[in-house]
């Protein structure tokens, strides 16, 4: 399978993270296509936090439809589908697993999904990850380019079994919220809301910057929760236009 990966700068044939090795020669490296496209491919690198030995072992890669396990909160698309996997070999006393997703479509994503329990949920629901915030040992997606680098620690959230075993169980993908999930209302004319389903959890907003005078963004008080349900932003509309 690992033959047809594409062939990054640098690596050889089979080698989806271009470090000279085919990825069928390494127990912590995998490639596979997605679950609807045979030539889309992703690429995952296990590795572990700073200080622990180099043990890590990646199985039961699969790559699966999101519907496999549940239907997506409203609004939500997986667009690379589902990845679930399992890390092995995680020292008691090094539980931190970094893992690397290349996505050689060239997608770039910005929100990951999870499929699992949650300390305030224990039943398995979709949720989403959180972005990480760069601190040694906590958990959360951060995002480069293609790249999603998940940071992880066995037993902690984003680890379905939630057991301190030396293992991490994995299923999940890069999400994007469809465009029919947004609603746009103008409250005054200089002032709109976006608003978007609360399940969808939080977006990337972003502004055209080749405008005269950009979109100005409201201070982050603004972002409210309306009825329990929505999640909604307030921007200023002075001196932006429409194409």
């Amino acid at each position: 399978m690992t033959i047809a990966v594409p062939i990054l700068a640098g690596g050889v044939a089979g080698d989806g993270n271009a470090d000279g090795t085919p990825d069928s020669a390494q127990l912590h490296v995998a490639s596979l296509p997605n679950a609807t496209d045979d030539h889309d491919y992703v690429t995952l690198q296990a590795v572990p936090g700073t200080g622990a030995p180099a043990t890590l072992r990646l199985v039961d890669v699969q790559a699966i439809t999101p519907e496999t396990l549940s239907p997506l909160p409203a609004g939500v698309v997986l667009p690379e589908d589902v990845v679930s996997f399992r890390v092995e070999g995680i020292p008691p006393l090094f539980p931190s697993v970094n893992v690397t997703l290349i996505y050689h479509s060239g997608f770039v994503p910005t929100t990951y999904w999870k499929f699992g329990p949650t300390f305030d949920v224990p039943v398995p629901h979709w949720y989403q990850f959180p972005v990480y915030n760069g601190t040694a040992g906590t958990v959360g997606a951060e995002f480069v380019g293609n790249k999603v680098i998940l940071h992880l620690l066995d037993g902690g959230l984003g680890d379905a079994d939630g057991l301190q075993n030396g293992v991490i169980v994995d299923p999940g993908g890069p999400g994007l919220i469809a465009a029919a999930a947004l609603n746009i209302a103008q409250i005054t004319s200089t002032e709109a809301k976006i608003s978007w389903p609360l399940a969808a959890g939080n977006l990337a907003l972003l502004y055209t910057p080749s405008l005269s005078a950009p979109i100005i963004w409201m201070a982050d008080t603004n972002v409210v929760v309306t009825n329990g349900a929505l999640k909604s932003v307030t921007i200023n509309l002075t001196n932006a236009f429409t194409t």
